[in-house]
């Protein structure tokens, strides 16, 4: 692992610490002077730990449960150097780099994660109730889908949430076959990349662009100060243009990103006074728990149907009788009149068809969306088929309060043959 041939690997193992992945991807590289993107150089002069704190969060702060969160992130970083290097469980000796800043670091990163090995968390002390955690370590990335052939002319408002993050960036993508001018101002500056090219758009500036073919794609990259753009999606459907708000999440729907924000300060049994099961019980992953709840009297459901019903039920207020799912007819009259209020719904799943459970989801969903409900829905992209994605696009663009996440595991580059073709089948 010595010589010039191992240069660039052991570079881009520092740019991966770094945080902004490559030439203008992402709004670090394409707005300068963003705040959150500020960090100190690697470099012999600058303390470990200020390296490595200023990696993720800019201000490593003092809490509790920023140090724990720090640890994990240490943690995953060094395997991300470890892939890129071909170091550690891949097979070579890291002290073989002959690079002291990546030396330095690797050290730092240690010394951060070493207490996620630790099989018991020490004493969280006496302090418990809520906290909100707002330390920047993300790249925030949502999808906004267009269809220009789905409400052409209903006014649309998609909120985007920067919380916790360094760099946005909002995908706008083609979800159907009907092209669609978009053109708007904004309060704040953003930087557009489309078809390989990117420009920065002043705040006040008109901007404008141009989605053609089926899936694509143009990236919007709001800067810190940017809150709001007013916007208008034309096609020949609709040639006086449809309003598109976009939003930040943060200052329209403050009391989500508290939502967001919010963990739970639980304190932690002493361990000495433990049994072996409940040792195993608080061994957990940090921040992967709450705290302990009252079991209460949980149902347990035994049949696939019995759970389909469940959740019909928390949606449309009543279940759908064993006539109606027996004769499996996705256009079936639904009766929303005992239908309850919701401002929220989260919805995650390995799968969701356009069968007829999903359909009757689906229509659900669109319920709720169109009285505002805010909509939040999580699968598994390597299981979803065209037809499906179809229902969920189309979902999305009617009704931009829907958000859709559609996960797909990505290898690090320089990961192992193995787990490049394990991204054909993994979710994370």
């Amino acid at each position: 692992m010595k010589g010039r041939a191992f240069t660039a690997v052991v570079l881009f193992g520092l740019a991966v610490l770094a945080g902004c992945a490559g030439t203008g991807r992402n709004a670090c590289d394409l707005l300068q002077g963003q705040s959150a993107c500020a960090r100190p150089a690697l470099s012999a002069e600058t303390a470990g730990p200020r390296i490595a704190a200023a990696q993720f969060f800019g201000d490593a702060g003092t809490s509790d449960y920023e140090k724990r969160f720090l640890a994990l992130l240490a943690r995953h970083q060094l395997g991300a150097m470890d892939r890129a290097n071909g170091t550690g469980p891949f097979g070579h000796d890291r002290h073989e780099i002959a690079n002291s800043d990546f030396q330095a670091t690797y050290r730092t990163l240690q010394k951060l994660a070493g207490p996620v090995a630790e099989m018991h968390l020490p004493p969280a002390g006496a302090n418990s109730g809520e906290g909100h955690f707002d330390g920047r370590w993300r790249v925030s990335r949502q999808t906004l889908y267009i269809d220009a052939a789905a409400q052409p002319s209903a006014p649309k408002t998609f909120d985007f949430s920067g919380l916790q993050a360094r760099s946005v960036e909002i995908v706008l993508r083609q979800a159907g076959k009907q092209p669609a001018d978009i053109e708007g101002v904004c309060d704040g500056t953003l930087a557009i990349r489309a078809g390989g090219a990117s420009r920065t758009i002043a705040t006040g500036t008109a901007f404008r662009f141009r989605l053609s073919g089926e899936d694509d794609t143009v990236s919007l990259f709001p800067s810190d100060g940017l809150n709001r753009c007013a916007a208008r999606i034309r096609s020949s459907l609709a040639p006086a243009g449809a309003p598109l708000t976009i939003r930040r999440e943060e200052t329209a729907d403050p009391a989500l990103a508290a939502f967001d924000s919010r963990y739970e300060r639980c304190p932690t049994p002493d361990p000495t006074g433990l049994d072996p099961l409940s040792r195993a019980f608080y061994a957990s992953r940090w921040l992967s728990q709450t705290c302990a709840l009252p079991i209460g009297k949980p149902r347990l459901l035994r049949k696939s149907r019995d759970g389909f019903n469940a959740k019909v039920e928390a949606l449309m207020g009543a279940p759908l009788s064993d006539s109606a799912i027996d004769k499996g007819d996705p256009e079936l009259p639904l009766d929303f009149s005992r239908a309850p209020k919701l401002k929220l719904i989260y919805l995650s799943s390995l799968e969701f068809k356009a069968d007829f459970s999903g359909r009757i989801i689906e229509r659900l969903i669109r319920h709720h969306a169109a009285l505002g409900t805010k909509v939040r829905i999580l699968v598994t992209d390597v299981l979803e088929r065209d037809k499906d994605d179809a229902m969920l696009h189309r979902l999305a663009a009617e009704f931009p309060n829907v958000g859709l996440q559609e996960y797909r595991w990505r290898a690090d580059r320089g990961a192992p043959i193995d787990e490049q073709i394990s991204q054909l089948h993994k979710v994370h």
